[in-house]
């Protein structure tokens, strides 16, 4: 299994346990309309994601949500990053439960 798949089914897991409501999709032509759907308070965007564009980029970054932008370390980004909170794959799910948290301003 790719070791990036395993990295992210990991976080998909831990959300799901902690009692985030999270929806997945691994294609980009989804994204908008499960955003219009579900009504997300953050995204999480892995960067690798298939048919993922600069135009959908784009229109992420204009919606009115926190976007958190996961990219392997060596990626480049076709795209102006300033709106995304970009953070390389983390190999520690506890450092990305915190980063979550932070931007959804969740106090314990």
């Amino acid at each position: 299994m790719d070791s990036n798949l395993h990295t992210l089914s990991k976080i998909y897991l831990s959300l799901i346990h902690k009692d985030y409501k999270v929806e997945a999709t691994d294609d980009a032509q989804e994204i908008m309309a499960r955003i219009e759907r579900f009504k997300p308070a953050l995204i999480i965007l892995n960067a690798a994601t298939k048919n993922l564009c600069p135009n959908l980029y784009q229109e992420i970054a204009q919606k009115k949500v926190k976007v958190l932008l996961i990219k392997a370390a060596a990626a480049l980004l076709p795209v102006e990053t300033r709106k995304l909170e970009v953070i390389e794959m983390p190999k520690d799910i506890g450092f990305f439960d915190l980063k979550i948290r932070d931007l959804l301003n969740i106090l314990d």
